[in-house]
């Protein structure tokens, strides 16, 4: 099932997971879409989960424990077991923005595990795609008692 978590909002690592969300073009505002799905501007919300977590693929039985989708319902609907299983989850998405990647690089797929949105993807960046204006990296956690 999907919990809602407790997140530390103080110290370096969060200044710090603030300063990156800036520099990435993202808002630091931790948005709660959903009970348990968290988008957030940076690819850091682990360092600031209060509660034991972990995020192994294999040890807690999803498909994936991360990964890269056009919205959350995607990873919602590929395993639904996220939020029938009596164990606790927590799902953040943090968004990737094609108008803030440079046409010198940037962000590449390959790099943040598998694309399970809906789109075909043909170039190695996304600045370089034809249709996908954004995407999301998503990261699976289980909470632990």
């Amino acid at each position: 099932m999907l919990v809602q978590i407790t997140i530390n909002h103080s110290g370096s690592t969060a200044l710090i997971a603030d300063m990156i969300a800036k520099a990435s073009g993202n808002d630091t505002v931790i948005r709660n879409p959903k009970v348990g799905i968290y988008e957030v501007g940076h690819f850091s919300l682990d360092n600031l989960i209060v509660e034991r977590h972990r995020s192994f693929c294999d040890e807690i039985g999803l498909v994936y424990a991360y990964g890269v989708c056009d919205d959350y319902d995607q990873i919602l609907e590929l395993m639904p077991e996220i939020e029938k299983s009596d164990r606790k989850y927590a799902i953040s998405i943090t968004p990737v923005k094609k108008s803030s990647q440079s046409p010198e690089g940037g962000w590449r797929w390959h790099k943040w595990g598998p694309y399970i949105g809906k789109h075909e993807i043909t170039t190695e960046y996304l600045y370089d795609e034809p249709i996908v204006e954004k995407v999301y990296c998503f990261q699976i956690f289980e909470i632990i008692e």
